[in-house]
């Protein structure tokens, strides 16, 4: 894929319940605020350093795929408190 940003087009999105954004070039998350509905999240094989910007989401994401990534922390993780 080779996308480098979040770009606000995913703010079109407020009743997908599974995204996969894997294998991009993202730095950090953003513009998921109205994707209310999502439940499975695949960030995998980008290049995020943290995950802060989930403090904002307020979707019942049940699954998120992290893995491949360059986390130096998880803080925002807790706000995922629907996370199986």
């Amino acid at each position: 894929n080779g996308m480098l940003l979040m770009d606000e087009s995913l703010q079109l999105l407020p009743a997908v319940q599974l995204l996969d954004l894997s294998r991009n070039r993202f730095a950090k998350v953003a513009n998921l605020q109205r994707c209310l509905k999502l439940k499975y999240l695949d960030l995998g094989f980008n290049r995020l350093r943290t995950i802060s910007p989930f403090n904002e989401v307020k979707a019942s994401i049940t699954k998120l795929v992290l893995r491949n990534n360059a986390l130096i922390a998880l803080d925002g993780i807790q706000s995922l408190v629907t996370l199986e």
